[in-house]
C-alpha cells in the first residue's frame, strides 16, 4: 500500500541516524512484505518465461507437462490462466480446434481481472483462433483490446507483437496501407528498443504476408527467409512453421515451382516430427 512504498522509501532517507530508529523498525515489515511480493512476482514470471520458450521449441512434452501441472492446483490462478492459454494455443498449433477451444474457454473463466498483462495475452492469442472460425471483426477487436492490456502493463514487446498480429489480420480484411502502416511501425519500434528475436520473427512473418499478398514475391521471400532463419536458429517450430507456410506460399505464387517443391517438402518433414497436421 501507500503507506508502505513510504517507509521502504525512508529507508533510503534514513541512512544510519539512531534517532530515526523506530522509524526504521516499524518500516522493516513492510520493506519485508514487498521483498516477499517480488521474489514471488519473480519467481512466476521466469516460471511463465521458461514455460513460453519450451513451448515454441518442444510443444508435445509441455503439453504433456502442463495437463500434469494444471491438476496440481498448486499454482496461482494467472499462472492457471496462462497455462490454460499456452494450452489452447499449441493445440491451435497441432489442429485440435475442440481442445483449443476448451482451453480458450477455460483460461477465460480463470483470468484475473487486475492483471492486465494476462488479459492482453489471452485476448492476444484468442484473436488469432477468432480467425480460425472465420470471425474476423471479433479477431480485430481481441488485438486492439490485446494491445491495451499490455500498454497498462508496460509490456513494449508484447504490445509490439500484438501490434504486429493486428496489421496481418487487416490483411484478410483487405485494409493494405493500414496494414503496412501497423506493421513498419512495429519493425521501427522493435529495431529501436532492440528486441527479441521471438519479437521480430513476428514482424518479418507480418512483412512477409504482406509483401507476398501484394504480389511483391521478392520482398515476401526476404522477410519470409528472414523469419524462418531466426525461428531455426532459436528452435521456434511453433512459429516457424507458420514462416515456412508462407514462405512455400510465395514460391508457388511467384511460380518457381522447384524452390515450392523443396519448401513444402521442408514444411511438411518438420510438421510431422513435431505431430502438427494442420502443416502437412
Amino acid at each position: 500500500n501507500q503507506n508502505c512504498r513510504y517507509n521502504v522509501r525512508l529507508l533510503f532517507i534514513i541512512g544510519r541516524s539512531s534517532s530515526n530508529a523506530n522509524n526504521l523498525f516499524y518500516s522493516l515489515p513492510c520493506m519485508l512484505l514487498l521483498l516477499f511480493q517480488f521474489i514471488f512476482i519473480y519467481f512466476i514470471s521466469y516460471r511463465i518465461f521458461s514455460n513460453e520458450q519450451r513451448a515454441l521449441a518442444e510443444p508435445n512434452q509441455l503439453i504433456e507437462e502442463l495437463v500434469i501441472t494444471q491438476a496440481a492446483q498448486r499454482i496461482s490462478t494467472t499462472e492457471h490462466a496462462y497455462n490454460n492459454t499456452l494450452l489452447a494455443r499449441l493445440y491451435l498449433f497441432k489442429g485440435d480446434i475442440a481442445r483449443s477451444q476448451s482451453y480458450f474457454e477455460l483460461a477465460q473463466q480463470q483470468l484475473p481481472k487486475d492483471d492486465d498483462w494476462i488479459q492482453g495475452y489471452w485476448l492476444m492469442y484468442r484473436s488469432v483462433f477468432s480467425l480460425e472460425e472465420g470471425l474476423l471483426p471479433e479477431s480485430i477487436k481481441q488485438i486492439r483490446l490485446a494491445q491495451n492490456g499490455f500498454i497498462q502493463a508496460n509490456d513494449l514487446e508484447m504490445l509490439v507483437q500484438a501490434e504486429s498480429i493486428e496489421g496481418a489480420l487487416l490483411l484478410w480484411q483487405e485494409e493494405y496501407p493500414k496494414a503496412i502502416e501497423i506493421i513498419e511501425n512495429a519493425y521501427i519500434e522493435a529495431k529501436t528498443a532492440n528486441m527479441s528475436s521471438t519479437t521480430m520473427l513476428y514482424v518479418y512473418d507480418s512483412l512477409a504476408a504482406y509483401y507476398s499478398t501484394m504480389s511483391l514475391f521478392e520482398k515476401g521471400k526476404q522477410y519470409a527467409v528472414l523469419a524462418r532463419d531466426l525461428a531455426s536458429k532459436n528452435g521456434n517450430v511453433v512459429n516457424g512453421l507458420p514462416v515456412i507456410y508462407i514462405l512455400c506460399m510465395t514460391y508457388e505464387r511467384a511460380e518457381k515451382l522447384d524452390s515450392a517443391a523443396a519448401c513444402y517438402e521442408e514444411m511438411i518433414m518438420l510438421s510431422a516430427m513435431v505431430k502438427a497436421p494442420s502443416y502437412l
